[in-house]
C-alpha cells in the first residue's frame, strides 16, 4: 500500500509536466495573410489606413505588401510577435504601424498573382496587372473621343 501511495505523487508532476504543452507550436502557420495596416507618420502627422498582404514566419511579422508591388520587411524594423493577431511596431524611419490579421492564411494555390491576361505577375488583390490595367484604361479612353 505503501508503495502505491507513493506513486501518486510521481503520477500527479507527470500530469502537470504533460499539461504544458507543445512550444514548439504557433498560432499562425508560416504563410501570407491579410490585414489591416495602420500607419502613422509622427514627424508629419500623417496617417493612413490600408488592407495588405502579409507574411509571417514563427510567429512573427516579417513583411508586408504594397500594393503597388513593393515591401517592407525586417530588414527595416525587428519582426513582432503576431500571435495573438495584432502587433505593433516602429520602422526604422520611425514610423509607426499596427497590424491587424483580418483573415486565415492566403490561398495562393489558384496562382492568384497571376494576370489573367497577359501571365506577368499582378497584386493578389487586382483582377489585372499595371500593364494590363493602364492597356485597359487607356483603350477605354480611346473609346469614349
Amino acid at each position: 500500500m505503501k508503495s502505491k501511495l507513493s506513486l501518486i505523487p510521481i503520477f500527479v508532476l507527470f500530469l502537470l509536466l504533460s499539461c504544458k504543452g507543445n512550444s514548439n507550436r504557433y498560432v499562425y502557420s508560416d504563410g501570407e495573410y491579410n490585414a489591416e495596416i495602420n500607419y502613422y507618420n509622427p514627424k508629419t502627422g500623417s496617417k493612413s489606413t490600408y488592407t495588405l498582404k502579409i507574411e509571417i514566419e514563427d510567429d512573427k511579422l516579417v513583411k508586408i505588401y504594397w500594393s503597388n508591388g513593393g515591401w517592407l520587411d525586417n530588414s527595416h524594423f525587428t519582426p513582432p510577435d503576431i500571435s495573438k493577431g495584432i502587433a505593433r511596431f516602429t520602422s526604422d524611419k520611425g514610423y509607426r504601424y499596427l497590424v491587424t490579421i483580418l483573415d486565415y492564411e492566403v490561398d495562393n494555390s489558384d496562382n492568384d498573382n497571376t494576370c489573367p491576361i497577359c501571365g506577368e505577375s499582378k497584386y493578389f488583390a487586382d483582377d489585372y496587372c499595371g500593364d494590363c490595367l493602364k492597356k485597359e484604361s487607356d483603350d477605354e479612353r480611346i473609346k469614349k473621343k
